[in-house]
């Protein structure tokens, strides 16, 4: 047989195996009444008969999907799956857009084969023939995996296009008979619809009526109660709490028929398809009993013998969620269809929607009553009025509104760090399963915090957290009022301290009682283990320590050196703190010092450092904030009454100086006064005997009333308007004269001082008088015999050279004149006789100087007097070649006065001028006399060394010397200027440094000092 014939056959036979498929095709179509999933079907598996695949189907075609409606052989597994068809390039969308047969025989490689099934089916050929109805494409007949290796040929592309028109026609008239069909039923199902819908709406609408009625959950379970069994027929209903995300559940509520145990229910709730409805929100109708796992049938097992054939489980949704389940018990088997299955879901909603509400009702019931006692767990918190209080009281609050197994409440230190307050547990066993934490904030972060535990499943829910929270609240407030009440109550105890303070040191009478009486004080107020208090009264700065209690009772009278007696511990003034006083306390006081904790506060008033005040506490707890801010506010207040007791008692001591200096004025013999601006303003006991006038009399008269005379000098007295004489130009105090009440006059020798204020402001005058007439005849007999010691070893020494030489030439001269003797021998004998006779006079004036007298007063021979003064000193001038020059006066001036006196003041000149000249080159001593307005003046001037101003100041002082020791007494001038004051004279000097010096003594001539003395007699008289 050749090719072409073998060929003929092949095509012949196919040709009648195409005719056969189709024929089988009609047969079966036209033996029943297809449907149209039979005829996809029956084509799919035509088409897989007929290409010999491993797998066909038929696709029905929607809107960019398709879904796998009649699959067989490898297919199979996708039935009734939908899915996107594929992007472009896809055989799908070829065969859509050119309505013909799409075929691949490399599914392996080719992009157009969808790859969700390319290794699923191992697709190797595809064939795709669109199938057409009424111009529309509805669906595609898809064969996969030829038997031949080679896949699907043109003439299989061919029969699979004829058989997709085929299978249209038929579809197409299965479609009308469908549609008939489906056109009666819906007709019928209409009717029965219509009427169960107007008896379904008919129990919605008293479900709601019945179910907004009710106002509690009882009430909602009675009227569903009642619901069920008359509308609804069903024998009971049950109730389960569900909380999905912590997969718990709970038997709330059953009733009717049968009746499960709740415990079990709830513990295998998650075994059972109720598990399934509320997870899934999905109802479940149960119409077999017996079927089901054991745990099932193990649960169910009451109902079953209490004849509940069937179980309607129904999710009850609340606000979107799933929070319960709703199992209805029926007595009849039935199989809802699902409009009834819509019926029982709005059934459940209105059923979930009352419950919620009615537990809305309860819980807003339930949350009055918890706020109630909220309320009274204010109050009651509010009541505490004590910090140490507070924490029993907060937790005895948080006990009457929240039950618990535990409650703590914690506190942060300032690191963050937590510690627990106070506890408070229930005696039960037990693991707790929930925790409740609040924080309590202060500011910017929580200060405290409480925690509840519990072993209750449910927990803490939020009603709980918000209860707490609002307590929490209050207890912060709580916490601030009682600080602010301890903070007023610890202001109103220093302040109380304070006063105490000031109290106590007003009625202390010394240092040591107000110290101890202000440690007392302290330990009332901040009790500590030890006080003490150091006052700092030496001029050394170191304190003592003058009170001392507790455990440093020892440190009482103590004066350590360091840092325990100098302020320096606390440059700033600030409170130091000591962890050790015993190791840091001075060798001195360390063995009375204990070994505990100290606070330091320096005591600080008017710029100045008073002492110190020291605590101590056992060094194992530190100082609490409130009591150091107390004892630092009560260091000033301890400052200024230490301040103030130290002023009590510097004033005290001044009282007692001033009561003594008082003392010792009154005992004084000679008068003192105190005057101000020269009127008298206190007068001692003296004053009074020595005046003649009562003190009393004294008191308020001018100061001057009291002077008879004023002698001016240097010295400022303060005295004014007496006699001419200046404020400025006072009398000496050694040449006062002052009258007495009975006229009679006394020399009076005063000293004054001035008084003046801290600020250096002068305010008055101490005058001290004495009568020196008794002093100056001392003095005046200690002079005479000062001189005539000097006089004596004089004379002595001069008679004992010249004396017996001059007898005995005086002699001889006396026998030889008696002799005839020549002319020139006689007048040598008399010329012997006369020098002899001399130098005896010399002798004789040298024994009258020395000789005591009553100082008569008398014409005075001014130049006789200075040559007989000069007459005493010639063998010293002529010894240190001294040259005299003498300019006496030659009208022979005169004075009153006494003549031994003024020859000293002569004689002390010129002893001073032969001083000053010793080792000159030039010595010359000048004497000179005159008168000038009615005053002889004597000058006596000498080439000596000269002084200097410093000097001549204070030359005319009393024991004041330019002379080397034991040279001379230093009073020689002094007294040449009292004699000249007390002979109404003047003494001056005038001195240059390296030319000489000239004293000038003026006195009155004769005529004018005879009219003063006498005037001087009457004012006395007067």
């Amino acid at each position: 047989m050749t090719t072409a014939a073998s060929d003929t056959t092949a095509q012949n036979h196919r040709a009648r195996r195409e005719r056969d498929a189709l024929l089988q095709l009609a047969r079966d179509m036209a033996g029943s009444s297809p449907s149209a999933k039979g005829v996809l079907l029956h084509l799919a598996q035509t088409a897989q008969s007929f290409t010999q695949s491993e797998g066909a189907c038929v696709l029905e075609l929607r809107p960019e999907l398709f879904r796998v409606a009649a699959p067989t052989g490898i297919v199979r597994p996708y039935d009734e799956q939908s899915f996107s068809i594929m992007p472009p390039p896809s055989l799908f969308r070829e065969a859509l857009s050119t309505r013909q047969v799409v075929v691949t025989n490399d599914g392996a490689n080719d992009p157009r084969v969808d790859s969700r099934f390319r290794d699923s089916l191992r697709v190797r050929h595809v064939a795709v023939a669109p199938i057409v109805v009424s111009d529309r494409v509805d669906g595609l007949l898809v064969v996969i995996n030829a038997a031949d290796p080679l896949g699907y040929s043109d003439d299989d592309a061919a029969f699979m296009q004829c058989l997709a028109d085929f299978s249209a026609v038929a579809l197409r008239d299965a479609a009308l008979v469908a549609r008939a069909e489906s056109a009666a039923a819906d007709a019928e199902r209409q009717a029965r619809e219509t009427a169960m819908a107007a008896r379904r709406s008919a129990v919605l609408a008293r479900t709601a009526e019945a179910l907004a009625s009710a106002g509690s959950t009882d009430a909602v379970y009675a009227q569903i109660g009642e619901i069920v069994r008359e509308l609804l027929g069903a024998g009971g209903f049950s109730i389960f709490d569900v909380n999905v995300e912590a997969r718990e559940a709970q038997l709330a509520f059953q009733t009717g028929v049968g009746s499960v145990d709740s415990g079990e229910a709830g513990k295998h709730f998650w075994a059972t398809r109720m598990a399934d409805v509320v997870l899934t929100g999905t109802p479940t109708f149960v119409d077999n009993m017996r079927a089901g796992s054991n745990t099932e049938l193990r649960l169910t097992e009451p109902l079953r013998a209490a004849g509940i054939a069937a179980l309607a489980l129904l999710p009850l949704r609340i606000s979107g969620r799933i929070c319960g389940l709703m199992s209805i018990r029926c007595t009849a088997e039935r199989e809802p269809d699902p409009t009834e299955h819509a019926f029982l879901e709005s059934f459940a909603s209105q059923v979930g929607l009352a419950l919620r509400n009615a537990r809305h009702v309860n819980d807003l019931s339930e949350r009055a009553r918890r706020l109630a006692t909220l309320a009274h767990a204010q109050q009651r918190l509010a009541g505490t009025l004590q910090a140490s209080q507070l924490p029993a009281a907060i937790l005895d609050a948080i006990e009457m509104i929240v039950p618990a197994t535990s409650y703590e409440l914690l506190e942060s230190d300032a690191a963050g760090n937590w510690s627990l307050v106070l506890e408070r547990r229930q005696p039960e066993d037990g693991v707790c399963t929930g925790v409740l934490t609040i924080p309590m904030h202060t500011e910017s972060r929580p200060s405290r915090m409480i925690r509840l535990h519990t072993r209750d499943t449910a927990g803490f829910d939020t009603q709980d957290a918000d209860l707490v929270n609002i307590l929490a609240r209050h207890a912060m407030q709580a916490y601030e009022t009682v600080h602010l009440l301890e903070a007023e109550s610890a202001e109103r105890q220093r302040a109380e301290a304070a006063a105490d303070i000031a109290r106590s040191t007003l009625s202390s009478g010394s240092v040591e009682s107000a110290s101890l009486s202000i440690l007392e004080i302290l330990d009332r107020v901040v009790p500590t283990s030890g006080k003490a208090i150091g006052v700092a009264r030496a001029r050394d700065g170191r304190i003592e320590y003058s009170a001392a209690i507790g455990s440093l009772a020892g440190m009482l009278g103590h004066r350590p050196a360091g840092p325990f007696g100098i302020p320096g511990l606390s440059p700033d003034g600030r409170a130091v703190e000591i962890a050790n006083l015993h190791d840091e306390a001075p060798e001195s006081v360390r063995p009375v010092v204990p070994a505990e904790r100290a606070l330091v506060l320096p005591l600080l008033a008017r710029d100045r450092s008073l002492g110190a005040l020291i605590l101590t506490a056992p060094t194992d707890a530190p100082w609490r904030a409130a009591e150091r801010a107390t004892i630092e506010h009560l260091s000033i207040s301890v400052a200024l009454a230490v301040d103030a007791v130290l002023l009590d008692e510097e004033e005290r001591q001044a009282r007692a100086r001033e009561h003594t200096l008082a003392t010792a004025l009154t005992t004084l013999d000679h008068p003192v006064f105190i005057l101000e601006h020269d009127i008298i303003r206190y007068a001692n006991p003296a004053s009074a005997r020595e005046y003649g006038r009562p003190v009393n009399e004294l008191l308020g008269r001018p100061f001057a009333d009291l002077v008879a005379s004023v002698t001016p000098s240097r010295h400022r007295l303060g005295l004014s308007g007496r006699e001419g004489v200046p404020m400025d130009d006072a009398w000496l105090p050694a040449e006062h004269r002052h009258r007495r009440s009975d006229g009679t006059e006394f020399v009076a020798a005063v000293t004054v001082s001035e008084l003046r204020t801290e600020a250096g402001v002068e305010h008055g005058t101490v005058v001290s008088v004495r009568d020196v007439t008794m002093d100056r005849a001392v003095a005046e007999q200690l002079r005479h015999s000062e001189k005539m010691v000097a006089l004596g070893e004089l004379v002595a020494g001069v008679a004992h050279e010249i004396n017996n030489p001059l007898t005995g030439i005086s002699a001889f001269a006396e026998l030889l004149l008696e002799d005839r003797l020549g002319d020139e021998q006689r007048e040598s004998v008399q010329l012997i006789k006369r020098e002899s006779d001399r130098a005896t006079q010399v002798i004789r004036d040298l024994l009258l100087f020395a000789r005591k007298s009553d100082a008569p007063v008398g014409p005075v021979d001014v130049n006789a007097l200075i040559e007989q003064t000069l007459r005493l000193r010639a063998y010293v001038l002529r010894s240190s070649e001294i040259e005299v020059a003498l300019d006496l006066d030659s009208a022979g001036p005169a004075v009153q006065g006494d003549a031994q006196r003024l020859q000293q003041v002569v004689l002390n000149l010129i002893t001073n001028a032969e001083h000053a000249m010793e080792g000159c080159a030039r010595r010359l001593l000048t004497l000179s006399t005159h008168q000038h307005e009615g005053r002889v003046v004597i000058r006596v001037s000498d080439t000596g060394r000269g002084m200097s101003a410093a000097v001549q100041r204070r030359l005319f002082e009393p024991f004041f010397t330019t002379k080397p020791p034991g040279v001379g007494t230093g009073l020689g001038l002094s007294v040449s200027y009292g004699i000249a004051q007390a002979h109404n004279g003047t003494l001056e000097v005038h001195s240059t440094v390296g030319v000489g010096t000239s004293f000038v003594l003026e006195l009155p001539a004769l005529s004018a000092a005879v009219e003063q003395v006498g005037a001087q007699r009457n004012g006395s008289l007067a």
